[in-house]
């Protein structure tokens, strides 16, 4: 069942949503003199009904009465349907939406503040809204606000000004101008809505909501063109900042590590001080904790790097070059004791003055994880790159110069060839294997052709020099072949006299009764458990630090062991 209703009006009770802005009798009571002319709207003739002509005094109750009174065609009556709603339509244009538009362009009517406003365009006759509906709501367009004095007139024949747009104004294609802009445009290119002020400038604050072109649109704020990306002005440049900010941050950062350096410098010098006794070993303590500010250590409960609470076991060390009170657990590697001479080198890297190694190897310092990553990993990265630059043909000569000045120093000390000498033989043969493969893979590439015709000059020449060494290595080992077989028959005859006298000094042992086999497993078992509860002790009294009880475990572990042995000898392959 279809149910005819005028535009704008719902079902319920409650009066229709789309014409809210329409004053009724019952609120022009209540309302002030000047809207008396919006009175007109609601008039006896212009609320009748266009079935019954029936007198209507508000639009719910014309609304109602075709509800109620016109809802059921008859059946087989589409056509009369069809007129009944372009008859209605017709009307409701010629009184409703045209008092409407008389009220709202009266002078009246605009001086009016919260006095209803309505926009109409072709394809919507009921576009009305009101101020006074909500204080929250958006500022609607306002002729008292908005100025038209800008405005273009339409002057005979024109079209769109939009760009590739063919539409005459008037008629179907309407005629708006641009509130920004005052140009004349079709409805379909002024369905953009932005925030004007009263110059005309863009406030998406206080604005009033206002129609305008594309173009005035994209180019919302000063410096945007959406319509040419090229010249918008959409990403704003933090670059600046940001390098401002991260230069600041690796100031910082190149401060603490020169700071760190300086410490580590004058340490690692102190010590060699101490070395050659010009300050006594018992200061250093001092001198350390004057260099780096130590934390004080009874005020940390945890690691300062993997918070974990020290106890017993885990105990509390400074670092040497920060001062922070971090753990000495390997496993989590937030301290170490790094040797003074390893400590050197890595710090000799990049210095202009360099600094004395310490004759004694024994000096250590301690490091925590920050320190060592802020002074280690730059110079490690550059002794890699240094290294790397090497190529592995100048690799391969190094190890093969070292090997043969080895050999030429054990054979001044040692005299003839020895056994000693097989071995380092034995790693020049594997070094001249590695040169034959390198050299091979070499000339195969050459012959696939994968390598390019500007560098197929370098690969020859490389392969020259592989070759050349790889001669060296074969005449090398052809002078010592001889001396080296007699080592290796020397050593054969040496195994088999070992071999030999084994076998004719070790007398049979005679064969063992149960009872001694199980009275020997069972003293051999007793010792065992004798030997595991004097480790344990070892192990405990040297975390205590009590070392002047070692000595005495020590000899007792060790007599322990011999019975074991022997023992175990007794028992030969009955034991377990």
């Amino acid at each position: 069942m279809s149910k005819k209703r005028v535009l704008g009006a719902s079902q319920a009770d409650h009066a229709p949503s789309g014409l809210t802005g329409i004053p009724t009798p019952s609120s022009s009571s209540s309302a002030s003199p000047s809207s008396s002319s919006s009175s007109s709207l609601i008039a006896t003739e212009a609320l009748r009904c266009p079935i019954c002509n029936e007198v209507m005094l508000t639009l719910h109750q014309l609304n109602r009465h075709l509800d109620d009174e016109h809802s059921s065609p008859s059946p087989g009556s589409t056509d009369n349907n069809l007129q009944f709603e372009t008859d209605f339509k017709n009307w409701f244009k010629k009184t409703v939406v045209a008092k409407a538009t008389e009220i709202v362009n009266s002078p009246q009517g605009q001086s009016q503040r919260g006095s209803t406003k309505i926009e109409l365009s072709a394809s919507n006759y009921s576009e009305i809204s009101n101020d006074e509906g909500s204080n929250n709501a958006p500022l609607m367009e306002n002729a008292s606000v908005i100025p038209r004095d800008h405005w273009q007139r339409l002057n005979g024949a024109m079209t769109c000004n939009m760009d590739g747009c063919p539409k005459k104004l008037g008629g179907k294609f309407g005629t708006v101008n641009c509130r920004k802009c005052g140009k004349l445009f079709c409805n379909q290119h002024t369905l953009f809505r932005m925030k004007l002020d009263r110059d005309l400038n863009p406030d998406p604050i206080q604005g009033y909501w206002s129609r305008c072109c594309q173009d005035c649109f994209l180019s919302y704020r000063q410096g945007w063109n959406l319509s040419n990306p090229s010249s918008s002005n959409l990403l704003i440049d933090k670059g600046v900042t940001f390098k401002r900010l991260r230069d600041q941050k690796i100031e910082n950062v190149k401060l603490e590590i020169v700071t760190l350096e300086n410490r580590s410098i004058k340490l690692l010098q102190t010590l060699k001080q101490i070395e050659d006794g010009h300050i006594p070993a018992r200061n250093l303590k001092t001198i350390e904790q004057g260099l780096a500010n130590w934390v004080d250590s009874s005020q940390v409960i945890e690691c300062s790097i993997c918070h974990t609470a020290f106890n017993f076991w885990n105990r509390k060390h400074h670092c040497r070059v920060c001062g922070l009170v971090v753990c000495g657990d390997v496993s989590r590697g937030c301290s170490m004791d790094v040797p003074a001479n390893i400590f050197v080198d890595i710090m000799n890297t990049d210095q202009e003055e360099k600094i004395q190694n310490l004759e004694d190897v024994n000096w250590t310092v301690r490091l925590c994880l920050n320190c060592k990553q802020k002074l280690f990993n730059k110079r490690l990265l550059f002794q890699s790159r240094t290294s790397d630059s090497l190529s592995e043909f100048l690799h391969f000569f190094a190890q093969v110069k070292a090997l043969e000045a080895k050999i030429g120093n054990k054979r001044k000390v040692d005299g003839p060839f020895d056994l000693g000498h097989v071995e380092l033989l034995g790693k020049m043969e594997r070094i001249g294997k590695l040169v034959a493969n390198k050299i091979d893979g070499l000339e195969h590439s050459l012959e696939q052709g994968k390598v390019k015709s500007q560098s197929m000059q370098i690969k020859i020449d490389e392969i020259k020099l592989y070759k050349s060494l790889k001669s060296y290595i074969i005449l090398f080992l052809q002078e010592n072949l001889p001396i080296l077989r007699k080592a290796q028959q020397e050593k054969l005859r040496k195994e088999q006299k070992e071999l030999e006298s084994q076998s004719y000094s070790k007398p049979a042992k005679p064969k063992l009764l149960k009872k001694e086999i199980r009275e020997y497993r069972e003293k051999l078992m007793v010792l065992n458990e004798q030997k595991f509860m004097v480790q344990n002790l070892y192990e405990d009294y040297k975390k205590r630090k009590k070392f002047d009880d070692l000595k005495s475990l020590e000899l007792n572990l060790s007599d322990l062991q011999q019975e074991i042995d022997s023992v175990q000898n007794q028992l030969g392959d009955n034991a377990f």
